[in-house]
Order: structure tokens, then sequence, then C-alpha cells
């Protein structure tokens, strides 16, 4: 079993790229402060069987990650990240 978390606890919008009055270069950030948090387990059931089950971002915190300038992004660009997932599988080897 193992739990996984990482936080962000602040985020100042003043360092974006731009200018102080540009207002194309202020990122909206749905969430300045977060912990993630996620939970994976895996069992031998026997010598060939393995079962595994995971929940990603426990408690659906709702954040962001900015995006590097290049050819599809621009200074300011954000894209969401995913909420709560699960993954459980069965993994048989012969």
């Amino acid at each position: 079993i193992g739990l996984t978390g990482r936080g962000f606890l602040s985020r100042d919008d003043s360092q974006a790229a731009g200018s102080e009055n540009d207002n194309y270069y202020k990122m909206n950030w749905p969430n300045n402060h977060y912990w993630i948090f996620n939970i994976a387990a895996n069992y031998k059931a026997t010598e060939n069987i393995k079962v595994f089950a995971a929940v990603n971002n426990i408690f659906d915190t709702l954040y962001a990650e900015s995006m590097v300038q290049g050819a599809y992004a621009q200074p300011g660009d954000i894209y969401g990240m995913p909420g709560r997932s699960f993954v459980a599988g069965v993994e048989v080897s012969f």
C-alpha cells in the first residue's frame, strides 16, 4: 500500500510573464493553494496472480498547471488537471 501527496502552498500571479497592466498575461488559477493525494495497493494473490487498485486525486481537488510557451502555448495558458479517478486490475503471468 502506498500513499503519495504533493502540495502547492502559494502561487503568485504577479510572477506571470508580461506587464502589470496586460491582462492577457495574467493567469486565472482555479486554486492557488492545494494538496493532491493518491493511494494505491498491490496484492499478490498467488504466485502468478497480482491484484492492484489506485485512487488518484482522492479529494477531487480542482487545480491547474501552466503550459510552457511553445508552438501550441502562449504565456498565461493553463490547463486543468484531472479530477478523481480509479484504476483497478489483475495481472496474470504464465
